[in-house]
């Protein structure tokens, strides 16, 4: 038996696997990304925020229904003007995370004038 051979076999294959855990390794810290909160409602006209977690630590935010002034950093406000469900999309390194915001029409309110009859107040005069 030749024990030389499995000797610079196994020395050969520690080298490799060295070598490859030292070239496939992550070069900056990255952790898992997240929106907060992952889905939320608000009403037309009502800014709302999201934050980000995680990722590299630089972010940008983008929705395809809304034109974004400086989207960039951990928190994002969005206003929307119509109803629906808005997709809200953050993007840190090669991760991306989605919140969704269930934007409600504004709520309508209705002011009726009451009045006494025969008083000019938008009543009428039950006795004349």
């Amino acid at each position: 038996m030749n024990y030389s051979k499995i000797g610079i076999f196994a020395v050969f294959f520690i080298a490799l696997a060295i070598l490859a855990f030292t070239e496939f390794s992550p070069t900056s810290a990255q952790t898992f990304l997240a929106c907060s909160p992952a889905v939320a409602t608000a009403t037309v006209g009502q800014s709302f925020m999201f934050s980000a977690t995680g990722g590299t630590g630089s972010y940008t935010w983008s929705a395809p229904d809304l034109t974004l002034v400086n989207p960039t950093g951990s928190g994002f406000t969005v206003n929307y003007a119509t109803p629906g469900v808005k997709t809200i999309t953050v993007t840190s390194g090669t991760s991306t995370a989605n919140c969704i915001l269930n934007v409600l029409a504004a709520a309508t309110t209705t002011t009726t004038t009451i009045g006494l009859p025969g008083t000019g107040g938008g009543g009428a005069a039950l006795f004349q």
